[in-house]
């Protein structure tokens, strides 16, 4: 985080969700599931750590966008919920359809946004140092089905906390009509969808367009490439400032310190 704001970072998108299967003491985990039920880890190596790094975050003047569920299976995430609370369901969709599993994400959204900080004793729904809450990192669905989620988790949110803006993560803008979402998301990975970096401007100036349309922020918060990455990244960060759209969030920022390393794959700068 430090490194990140030396280099002039002002914005820092870092996950709130960690679940893990075989949860053990001094294991590091936000939720686990044990007696037929998702438990929530407050302590020092659960909730504590999130504490730490709002606080960290305030010390070093950065916000944090805070996704608070993960479509794909890292770190837990949307299949954890379905393998646990919808046994021999293996669609990630029936994540947003099963009303056990809808239950246990509001209990979670709960959990968290009413949550009070060990560190600064301040609730995380007062936080400075939390800039956004997104629903869900790169969320994925048939549409119908993710607009009506979206619309219930999103007012069930802001419930919670109207004080912090509230995204859903995806890779598309494709919930910016949901007027509880204050803004729209989206990523760019050409080798992995198919296209060539080239598109990017493209991709760019067209979120840029919608967003206009609905009067709401877009920014680009993920993006990667594995070839050339000076000259695309630039020609891309030249589009976002021209475009005047909302901001951008590389893929992302690593160190080669032990505590950090961990978790690495093609898109890592260090």
């Amino acid at each position: 985080m430090a490194n990140a704001k030396a280099m002039g970072a002002s914005v820092i998108r870092a996950w709130a969700f960690l679940a893990v299967e075989d949860f053990r003491p001094g294991r590091v985990a936000f939720q686990y599931f044990e007696n037929g039920r998702i438990q929530v880890n407050d302590g020092p190596d659960g909730l504590h750590r999130l504490d730490a790094l709002i606080q960290a975050a305030e010390d070093l003047q950065l916000r944090l966008i805070l996704p608070l569920m993960n479509y794909w299976g890292d770190f837990g995430g949307a299949p954890a919920y379905v393998k646990w609370l919808a046994p021999g369901a293996s669609p990630v969709s029936e994540f947003y359809r099963c009303p056990a599993v809808r239950s246990a994400y509001r209990d979670w959204v709960r959990a968290i946004l009413t949550r009070r900080n060990t560190v600064t004793g301040r609730l995380y729904a007062d936080e400075p140092a939390i800039m956004a809450w997104e629903l869900m990192n790169e969320a994925r669905c048939e549409r119908e089905l993710l607009i009506e989620w979206v619309g219930e988790m999103a007012a069930f949110a802001k419930g919670l906390d109207s004080n912090h803006l509230l995204g859903l993560g995806d890779e598309a803008a494709g919930a910016m009509e949901v007027p509880e979402i204050d803004f729209g998301t989206f990523h760019f990975y050409p080798e992995a969808w198919g296209k060539h970096p080239s598109f990017g401007k493209r991709w760019i100036r067209k979120h840029r367009r919608v967003a206009a349309a609905l009067s709401k922020p877009v920014i680009f918060e993920e993006f990667g490439t594995k070839e050339n990455r000076d000259y695309w990244y630039g020609q891309w960060m030249n589009e976002i400032r021209e475009s005047r759209t909302a901001g951008a969030l590389v893929w992302m920022l690593g160190h080669n310190a032990r505590d950090t390393s961990g978790y690495v794959d093609d898109y890592v700068i260090y």
